[in-house]
């Protein structure tokens, strides 16, 4: 009986065996030329962006270069004093220990928050576990075998 249905396998697979690979040709063929495709459109996107390019570059060589605008000389940079200089590294040193602070603030609630995270999935955890079950009582100490 194994024996017959072995062998009906096996025409069955013979048969179909050429079936199968022209189904896997007509795959490849299929693959291939959705791949020739795509190569097209790279090919004329990078064309036309290499157009846009070209274009962009001659609108830029042909345009008349911009004036720098003469500033006044109620607006050129000055020499800062000494005590201009201190209230202004006073500043600084100020803003730099504002932003330290910020930042730790901000590490000490990531971390708070992080702790919550961790507690809230303990709980989950052990609610997700069983209390174990109860035990069986010792053979001999029931009063089914105790004798009549």
């Amino acid at each position: 009986m194994a024996s017959c249905l072995e062998e009906v396998r096996v025409r069955r697979h013979a048969a179909l065996e050429p079936l199968v690979r022209r189904e896997h040709e007509l795959a490849a063929d299929e693959r291939r030329a959705r791949a020739a495709a795509q190569a097209l459109r790279v090919r004329e996107r990078d064309v036309t962006a290499a157009q846009d390019e070209g274009q962009r570059r001659e609108r830029i060589v042909a345009a008349p270069p911009p004036s720098v605008p003469a500033t006044p000389a109620s607006h050129a940079p000055r020499a800062l004093g000494a005590d201009e200089a201190a209230r202004q590294q006073q500043q600084a040193q100020a803003r730099a220990a504002a932003g330290a602070a910020r930042r730790r603030e901000q590490l000490q609630e990531r971390e708070e928050r992080q702790r919550q995270r961790v507690a809230e999935h303990e709980v989950r955890e052990k609610r997700k576990t069983r209390p174990a079950a109860a035990l069986l009582p010792l053979p001999g100490a029931s009063g089914a075998s105790a004798p009549r």
